[in-house]
């Protein structure tokens, strides 16, 4: 079993990632935190213990997300985004895991240009999208097998400081909610279709023989309206009195953005499966049992 080093273990899509693969691949975590059946990147022996263990592919989750920062959550964001990985993923190749996936984000480009693909023109939209341009150009410049993927908007169980979530949870106690003016278009990717990604992204990096740089946008491949969205989980279940308050036109958010999955389509045989109505109802389902 080919063991797998990863970051961001506890976040959304760390942890659908382990509980998908780990009957096909053996995780480490690596963490903040010290644990007796985890590696902390604060810990003086980190290094001898990497050199040890002999990972076959590092997978780098781990991440700080805000779309708009002020001046103390810029700094936090650098240090958390590009700064502390800049050190153990130093470490991390320096023990021989010349094996890398990396996550990026769709905010790198720029949103005028559609659809998204991975040659669209880089104009960061945020400093979230700032710090992972920074950290990926850092690993470029080593001797390593890289890949990116570029996530559009994911959703689904265990996701639950996003838009998504919020509708949903609001649905499901039949609580009122106000949003913004809900024309603003999103391309949402259901968290299977994203962990399918990762899945092929590792066997495809496992059985390469070059040392290439590669990147990938994960995408549905459309975009709906917010408003649209309300209306799919509306009709999911009929019975359930929700209302939706529609206010002022959102002043932070494109007003549409989709990309598209050509090229990781023709490299990896991936594209999305799970329909919109399907992963929000896998979602309510999870939150209501």
């Amino acid at each position: 079993m080919k063991k797998i080093l990863i970051s961001g273990s506890n976040g959304f899509i760390g942890k659908n990632l382990i509980n998908s693969l780990e009957k096909k691949y053996s995780f480490t975590r690596l963490t903040r935190k010290p644990s007796n059946d985890a590696l902390c990147i604060y810990d003086d022996r980190l290094q001898s213990k990497l050199n040890k263990a002999k990972f076959d592919v590092f997978v780098h989750l781990a991440t700080n997300y805000k779309k708009i920062n002020n001046e103390i959550e810029i700094k936090e964001i650098l240090n958390d985004n590009v700064v502390e990985p800049y050190c153990y993923i130093k470490k991390i190749i320096k023990s021989g895991t010349n094996k890398i996936i990396n996550t990026g984000t769709y905010f790198e480009y720029s949103l005028s240009e559609l659809p998204i693909t991975e040659k669209s023109t880089k104009k960061p939209f945020n400093d979230y999208a700032i710090s992972k341009i920074l950290l990926e150009s850092y690993l470029k410049t080593h001797d390593i097998d890289l890949i990116t993927l570029k996530l559009m908007t994911p959703y689904g169980p265990h996701n639950e400081k996003k838009l998504i979530y919020q509708i949903i949870s609001n649905f499901i106690a039949e609580v009122p909610i106000e949003l913004s003016e809900g024309y603003q278009k999103i391309d949402l990717v259901y968290i299977d279709d994203v962990i399918s990604a990762y899945d092929k992204s590792i066997k495809n990096i496992l059985d390469s023989n070059t040392k290439s740089k590669k990147d990938y946008v994960i995408s549905s491949g459309e975009s709906l309206s917010i408003r649209e969205i309300v209306e799919v989980i509306k009709n999911i279940n009929k019975n359930k009195k929700f209302k939706v308050k529609f206010g002022k036109p959102s002043t932070i958010d494109p007003d549409d953005v989709y990309g598209s999955y050509n090229k990781i389509l023709n490299d990896m045989g991936w594209k999305p499966t799970v329909s919109l109505r399907e992963g929000l109802r896998n979602t309510i389902n999870f939150y209501e049992n």
